[in-house]
């Protein structure tokens, strides 16, 4: 191989368990029948692909070999929270949860340890143990059992599509169109809560109506309330979709410093700016968007009185610039400017001229 040849993505494959019904399915039936279904299959659906109508079949296979996999959610011998959370998941029926992988139970978000153990047990006690594989795979859901989940999202979908047309229209009052594109979100929400939502959906959806509730807080104390209601439901959902750790859960977090910070409230702004920061830190290092929410945290512990913690903050990030490529002396100027305020208001003249010499 050339040292020039492009790296390719390994291609996904079906799970271990259902690698293994196709196996049976193939050892079952004379490729020559299957072939023939397939090209029956195709007209129906002319972009259906050969892996695809295996595993189909072999999974219709194996609900008639064994109808426990046939088990709809609702009826595991499950806690509810468990329930709950492969409903967020799009886990409809027995079938669907056998085909998680050891490492993916190992690595999935949202579930506590004793959690993760009573889901494990509970597919192990049913004569399904997870399998393990260092592969990357796929799960393969039958349509039949996941319609109403499908149909929930896109109606979801349809009336935020509405919502944000409704905004953009450039006739009309705009409060009586924000009011409108407010109760199309409304009734996505209450819709999402009552029908087969999984939870990336509803964090989504959730995310994109705190975004429209922080940019009209001014309209009122019910936007304002309804806001911050959603903004922290937005963290909350966010932490269990993708982990405490992931960049979406930070920007998150500084969505929500950005809106207690124009509403002056500066000690949850200052709290959300600093898990922006930490989580921001972690997976990008210094950056302008650390860089940001250290300056901005420390503006609110400035406006709280609190100039040590501002000073702190502020010097962390004069150090950390130091050296870094991007804009540096627009950053350093503005951070040393900020750092000399700092040691003025706590009385450290010398200091604070040091740090304005330096300020270009």
């Amino acid at each position: 191989m050339s040292d020039n040849t492009p790296l390719q993505r390994p291609r996904r494959g079906p799970n271990p368990w259902l690698a293994e019904q196709v196996e049976l399915l193939l050892s079952k039936h004379p490729e020559e029948e299957l072939r023939a279904r397939y090209q029956e299959a195709q007209k129906e659906n002319e972009r259906l692909k050969w892996e695809t109508f295996l595993c189909s079949v072999a999974l219709k296979e194996a609900l008639v070999r064994e109808p426990v996999l046939a088990t709809k959610r609702q009826d595991m011998d499950l806690p509810e929270s468990l329930i709950k959370w492969l409903s967020y998941n799009q886990v409809e029926v027995l079938i669907d949860l056998v085909q998680f992988p050891e490492e993916w139970l190992n690595g999935i978000s949202g579930l506590t340890e004793e959690e993760r153990a009573t889901l494990r047990a509970y597919v192990v006690r049913l004569g399904y143990p997870p399998r393990s594989t260092d592969k990357p795979v796929y799960l393969h859901c039958l349509p039949e059992y996941h319609r109403p989940h499908d149909e929930a999202v896109w109606h979801i979908e349809k009336l935020t599509k509405q919502a944000e047309e409704t905004l953009e229209e450039g006739s009309g009052d705009y409060d009586t169109q924000l009011e409108k594109a407010v109760a199309l979100y409304e009734e996505a929400v209450a819709y999402a809560q009552t029908h087969d939502c999984d939870l990336s959906c509803y964090e989504r959806l959730v995310r994109g109506y705190a975004g429209l509730l922080i940019n009209h807080w001014q309209f009122g104390d019910d936007f304002i309330e309804a806001a911050e209601k959603y903004i922290l439901l937005d963290i909350d959902l966010a932490t269990q979709v993708y982990g405490p750790r992931h960049i979406a859960v930070g920007e998150a977090h500084r969505k929500a410093g950005e809106y207690y910070y124009d509403l002056e409230q500066w000690s949850s702004a200052a709290w959300h700016y600093l898990d922006s920061a930490d989580i921001t830190r972690s997976l990008r290092g210094m950056c302008s968007d650390l860089v940001d929410d250290l300056q901005l945290a420390a503006h609110c512990y400035d406006q709280l009185d609190d100039h040590r913690m501002a000073l702190e903050l502020l010097l962390n990030v004069y150090e950390s610039c130091q050296g870094t490529p991007f804009n540096e002396e627009l950053y350093l100027s503005g951070i040393c400017y900020d750092i000399a305020q700092q040691y003025r208001a706590l009385g450290n003249e010398r200091k604070a001229l040091e740090f304005l010499d330096l300020v270009e």
